[in-house]
């Protein structure tokens, strides 16, 4: 809530996603303001230290898929849903990429969705269809933009596969129950039969699973050493870590 009220509506939104735009364009040479492309930059080491708590708990852009997602509705729950989706977001940002290398023009401020929800305006009628697909696919889907839309949110995911990086592990105590995997409404976890697998690139660090978990089988470590290789395979039956 504080951060759509404060980023969104007080702050007009600030564009991560433009932000990541700026960054691309600043790699390949162009002339950009630097400024712009900070908010992207400062969070891949926040990223590695904390994990994505940046899509969490401070985005608005999931502040708002979240607050009209009706929790009872469970739609493409499933690992195949999830790689599904991972696939259609590499692609749209693979998309935008190679928009960027030919045009130099970052065409997402004119038709980007969220905007036009926080200022009741969009320059063209592309970013009101826009809005409309997302806020109607957010009543079914928890953080639909999030999952095959945003680029943010994939290349912050591949920082936790640095060495060192911020990931969540199980321990010993571990049950082997589905708690995790059902309060998990991000899905980075899920069930395949009697196994569930924890998915660290889409984890948001929203702390659901640790709290539901009753006996504590949910901690957070850093992803290098023995250490964590000993934890992924004691509890590789009960819940695989990825």
């Amino acid at each position: 809530m504080i951060g759509l009220v404060i980023l969104g509506f007080y702050r007009g939104g600030p564009g991560v996603v433009s932000s990541f735009q700026n960054s691309y364009l600043l790699a390949i040479g162009v002339e950009v303001n630097w400024q712009a492309a900070v908010l992207f930059l400062g969070l891949i080491p926040v990223t590695y230290l904390f994990g994505k708590v940046f899509c969490g708990w401070v985005c608005y852009l999931g502040a708002i898929q979240e607050f009209i997602h009706i929790d009872k509705i469970k739609l493409f729950q499933s690992e195949k849903a999830q790689k599904v989706m991972k696939i259609m977001r590499i692609v749209a940002t693979v998309a935008v990429l190679v928009q960027l290398t030919f045009t130099h023009v970052i065409l997402w401020n004119k038709i980007a969705p969220f905007k036009a929800a926080i200022n009741l305006f969009s320059p063209n009628t592309t970013g009101y269809v826009l809005l409309a697909i997302v806020l109607i696919s957010s009543v079914f889907i928890h953080r639909p933009f999030c999952k095959m839309i945003c680029p943010v949110g994939l290349v912050h995911g591949f920082v936790s596969k640095l060495p060192g990086a911020s990931v969540l592990g199980i321990n010993t105590s571990c049950a082997g129950c589905k708690t995790c995997n059902t309060s998990c409404q991000i899905n980075a976890i899920t069930r395949e039969g009697k196994t569930s697998k924890l998915d660290n690139e889409e984890c948001i660090r929203c702390g659901d699973c640790m709290d539901d978990c009753k006996i504590s089988s949910i901690s957070i470590y850093k992803k290098s050493g023995k250490h964590h290789d000993k934890i992924i395979l004691k509890g590789i039956k009960k819940l695989d870590i990825n």
